[in-house]
């Protein structure tokens, strides 16, 4: 038989080593945990350090216009209520003597005086808005107490039909029925007093249908995502609706009908061609 005989001394050298091994990896991977910040959230970090709170703070309440006391703004903790009841409420903060509004984008206001009373900032075009405070209870009755209602778009007749003939004498019957969904889209405007503010609308599904005597020739529901095209700028899309879908003209390739995207608050209005061939097939083309 066999013994084998161990140095106490060797034994402690051995253990003490694999202790310090696991002390370094143990200390390696604790840093590897450390990233340091990226440049968004030092920015953020940055700009909340910078939030004037006692400003905002001082601006709660109901403000007028200095000149015809007409109520314009109630603003409570870090919301801003306007006097226009189908506008959204907006959130904002105060950084370095400017007013920061969060919509779609952020709107910056510089401030040219604030106190207790006044609240004096410039617009996004340069023009001087002079706010006081109201100490006058009624003034309040202004600003709803609720979030306002999305709009639904409905000055066109929701539901169509009509009759139309091929170039070889068959007759089509024609329908158009317009559903305003559950969708928001959100249209910026501008009010007297340079505040950008939002209000919100339901979108629509346009269904179309063409039959030929009993014979279902199409059946479709159409939503504005249907006619997105390069030939269309991205931000309009974004807050534009599908308003309509128009009955058009028949001819040898099928039936023709046009689409209406348009802004609700804008000036602005893309079309849309949608061709329904006699065999039921779909075609969606954008005028140049």
């Amino acid at each position: 038989m066999s013994f084998f005989f161990f140095d106490n001394r060797l034994i402690f050298r051995y253990v003490s080593a694999v202790i310090v091994s696991v002390a370094v990896i143990v200390t390696v991977a604790a840093c590897g945990f450390n990233h340091p910040a990226s440049e968004s959230e030092n920015a953020d970090e940055n700009q909340s350090s910078s939030i004037d709170t006692t400003a905002m703070r001082m601006l709660a309440g109901v403000w007028v216009d200095e000149d015809t006391g007409a109520a314009v703004l109630r603003i409570c903790d870090d919301s801003i209520f306007y006097a226009d009841s189908l506008a959204l409420p907006s959130r904002f903060v105060i950084c370095a003597d400017t007013m920061i509004v969060m919509g779609a984008e952020e709107q910056h206001y510089p401030i040219e005086q604030i106190s207790d009373e006044v609240f004096y900032y410039m617009t996004l075009t340069g023009e001087s808005i002079h706010l006081i405070r109201s100490f006058d209870d009624s003034d309040a009755l202004a600003f709803s107490s609720s979030q306002p209602d999305a709009i639904e778009m409905d000055a066109v007749e929701l539901d169509r039909d009509t009759v139309m003939y091929s170039p070889a004498g068959k007759r089509f019957h024609l329908y158009v029925k317009v559903n305003p969904s559950q969708n928001k889209v959100y249209s910026t405007s501008y009010t007297e007093e340079g505040m950008a503010v939002r209000t919100a609308y339901y979108d629509n599904i346009v269904h179309i249908g063409v039959f030929d005597g009993s014979e279902r020739v199409c059946s479709r529901d159409f939503s504005k995502n249907d006619f997105a095209d390069e030939s269309i700028p991205a931000s309009f899309m974004e807050s534009a609706i599908l308003y309509n879908i128009e009955f058009g003209y028949i001819d040898n390739r099928g039936v023709h009908f046009q689409a209406v995207l348009t802004q609700p608050e804008g000036y602005t209005s893309y079309l849309a061609d949608i061709t329904v061939s006699f065999t039921g097939d779909i075609s969606i083309t954008h005028p140049e």
